[in-house]
């Protein structure tokens, strides 16, 4: 199969949407609520306001996974400003009031606020991306951004793939389906940072649950290619463009699927509301 007629087999069983309208979606669950809730059964039920500075890290991770692989939507999903991001009162960073601000006005038209200088600073992560002939091959085809949806278990699941790669032999022909999330770090890249990364947000379990999902469909469409699952990690300081392209290991997949059973039985105990596995002991005898 060649990497057009493969492709639109992809969009065939998929589906095109915005990353807010994916996010709304409430029928199916995520893999980021199965990570959250393998470290903190607690955000089941309570959600703890989301820390200003964390806004502002993940909206930079944005601004790279768009201007990568989807740029052509990025006047959609961003607006930006000379407005300093970051103040430093008593030598510590503390995020500038006055973006916030901005930030919240810009929210309000379904847009994230990002600085002139991060989009530069993204441009040359991009561009140091693209000057790696490797990556320049997997990226000249790339499918950017599709949502899919499936069951794992009889539990309805989605995954939103970052890039959709293909590995092709002499003649054209793909020969695997390449799933690469991208994922920036305020850490140096090497594989070391990057697996510590993983076990320490969860990433093994969307790993098991992109690629068993996008599989299953596959299969189910007829296509019988393999599907592996591939990191990209790019360091977000200012004077790092580092990149490095890192394959998922067997183990990480076995771990993945482990760690997704064990959730899954949580999710299954909390929301059938049968999770009291105490007693209260009289006191008053």
């Amino acid at each position: 199969m060649k990497i057009p007629e493969l492709t639109e087999l992809l969009k065939s069983i998929s589906r095109h949407m915005s990353n807010l309208d994916y996010h709304m979606e409430r029928e199916h669950k995520s893999s980021s609520t199965f990570s959250k809730l393998l470290f903190n059964r607690a955000d089941h039920f309570y959600k703890n306001k989301f820390p200003e500075f964390m806004i502002v890290v993940f909206d930079e991770g944005s601004l790279f996974h768009c201007l990568l692989g989807e740029p052509a939507v990025f006047d959609d999903e961003f607006s930006t400003t000379d407005t300093v991001k970051w103040i430093f009162p008593e030598g510590k960073p503390v995020v500038n009031p006055k973006f916030m601000e901005e930030h919240k006005k810009q929210a309000r038209y379904k847009k994230s606020l990002v600085t002139n200088a991060d989009v530069e600073k993204m441009n040359k992560k991009v561009s140091a991306c693209y000057a790696k002939p490797k990556l320049k091959r997997l990226l000249e085809h790339k499918l950017a951004e599709r949502s899919f949806f499936g069951e794992i278990d009889g539990f309805k699941v989605k995954v939103r793939p970052d890039l959709l790669c293909f590995d092709t032999d002499e003649n054209g022909d793909v020969t695997r389906v390449r799933i690469i999330d991208i994922k920036t770090s305020s850490k140096l890249t090497s594989v070391t940072n990057a697996s510590l990364s993983c076990f320490t947000y969860g990433y093994h379990i969307a790993l098991y649950m992109y690629q068993k999902v996008v599989q299953d469909l596959l299969r189910e469409a007829g296509c019988d290619l393999p599907v592996t699952f591939d990191y990209l990690f790019v360091c977000r300081q200012k004077s790092n463009h580092k990149n490095g392209l890192f394959k998922a290991t067997d183990y990480m997949y076995e771990l993945g699927k482990r760690d997704f059973d064990r959730t899954l039985n949580d999710f299954r105990t909390l929301d059938s509301g049968d999770f009291l596995i105490l007693e209260e002991e009289d006191t008053d005898e």
